[in-house]
């Protein structure tokens, strides 16, 4: 028993560790948007972050659902807020997903 309690410690403690390296989320404004490049450039706490968009990014409206023209869209428009998550892959931050906030 107390070997099982040791490996589920040892388990919560590595993932707690790794996720947020893996990813992240910031509550920000879309400070730029790049449709050229594919970035998407967001300010939070007075920091900009250039946040490169791929194939596998998902851009959600406000009610959840897909965001018409992707990074295309005239929703995504300087001052509008968002929430985004991302991944620091090889120094550059990776958007997984931006969703429009009301």
């Amino acid at each position: 028993m107390k070997k099982m309690w040791a490996l589920w410690m040892a388990v919560v403690l590595v993932v707690s560790v790794l996720a947020p390296a893996l990813a992240a989320e910031l509550r920000a404004r879309i400070k730029a948007v790049n449709v050229d490049k594919g970035c998407v450039t967001v300010v939070e706490g007075g920091k900009d972050y250039q946040l490169a968009a791929n194939a596998d990014t998902k851009f959600i409206n406000v009610v959840g659902g897909t965001l018409v023209n992707g990074i295309k869209s005239r929703d995504l428009r300087a001052g509008r807020r968002v929430v985004v998550n991302y991944a620091d892959k090889d120094g550059k931050l990776a958007l997984a997903s931006l969703r429009l906030r009301k």
